[in-house]
């Protein structure tokens, strides 16, 4: 399968990856490449039909989406994924779903984008913490913020503070305001980067806000760093990682890559999942764990379908019909 490697994959080798290979006899082998890059294999490989890199992709279920638009994914036979029936939040939207029975990927957990922060070196700069996004644009923030590279999450606050509305039948030049404000920021763009260097720009102080995934530096936080995070009162965007299995497969392995799947999705082993990546899982059945009870009292971690509702989403069609625009104009605007 297709993973992150780190934390990450030792998160589902420890939760799903090990017990699975004992039920099965299966192994379940790691690809680490770029999530964005696998998607141009799988696609480049099913055109020339040549067998699929990987059987099963672990990406942003926006991803997902788009595999299944350009017709890149098995369609899933939810006689082989009964755990389905338990999965809540913002999976497939049924207006972008000609057949009900269309299952195409399954998201497994979510995360939120709030406001990251290091208040000591907000401090030694003599910065206040921004009350809101658009706070973002002060000056007094030079060179003091971190985002994630090809802008990942950052689409919905920018297009709030723009007032851009995004949606799948929207023209390019629509978006300009977005751009114009991205423009606007730059200055205050310190870093651009993956998970890693985000985290440890912000602990070691090389930057003083970010925004990225918390549970980042969830163990700084709790091992006493200066860190912490929170949900600015406008919203903030809610977004989810799944897996999809890539056509192209023979018989064989497209069975067992959803048996796979189903795996995962179930009661017992979403809950070791919860505790081993500390992210809020989509089965309703499961629950906060006790190593990390404060995660129930935290907004940024949403575990019930209301909580989900009231945060900020982008839709999948917008998605894949604008991200290699969207992507493009980023990148060139923040030079990565």
């Amino acid at each position: 399968m297709r993973a992150w490697g780190g934390n990450w994959q030792e998160s589902i080798e420890n939760s799903i990856a090990e017990t699975f290979t004992e039920e099965t006899g299966i192994e379940v082998r790691y690809d680490n490449t770029n999530f964005q890059v696998i998607q141009n294999q799988v696609m480049e490989a099913i055109d020339q039909d040549r067998e699929p890199p990987v059987n099963v992709v672990w990406t942003q279920s926006l991803m997902g989406f788009s595999a299944f638009q350009q017709g890149y994914t098995q369609n899933l036979n939810p006689d082989l994924i009964p755990a389905y029936e338990n999965m809540i939040g913002p999976q497939i939207p049924d207006e972008h779903i000609p057949d009900n029975d269309h299952i195409p990927y399954v998201a497994m957990y979510g995360y939120t984008y709030p406001i990251n922060y290091n208040s000591d070196q907000l401090e030694q700069n003599d910065q206040e913490l921004p009350e809101s996004w658009s706070d973002w644009w002060d000056s007094q923030y030079e060179n003091s913020i971190g985002l994630y590279e090809n802008a990942t999450g950052l689409f919905r606050p920018l297009a709030h503070v723009a007032d851009v509305d995004l949606r799948p039948d929207m023209e390019q030049d629509e978006m300009e305001p977005m751009w114009e404000m991205l423009e606007e920021l730059s200055p205050n763009v310190g870093l651009v980067g993956s998970d890693p260097p985000l985290t440890t720009g912000l602990t070691d102080g090389e930057i003083s806000l970010t925004h990225f995934l918390p549970n980042n530096i969830a163990n700084q936080k709790e091992e006493g760093e200066p860190v912490d995070w929170y949900l600015p009162p406008e919203g903030s965007t809610y977004q989810t990682d799944g897996f999809y299995v890539p056509g192209g497969q023979n018989e064989s392995e497209a069975y067992w890559s959803q048996v796979f799947m189903n795996y995962a999705m179930r009661d017992d082993v979403q809950q070791e999942w919860f505790r081993q990546l500390q992210s809020p899982m989509l089965n309703q059945n499961t629950s906060v764990p006790e190593e990390i009870s404060w995660m129930a009292d935290d907004s940024a971690f949403p575990t019930t379908q209301e909580q989900i509702d009231d945060l900020w989403h982008i839709d999948p069609m917008t998605y894949a019909r604008h991200r290699q625009y969207m992507v493009s104009r980023f990148n060139e605007i923040i030079g990565t």
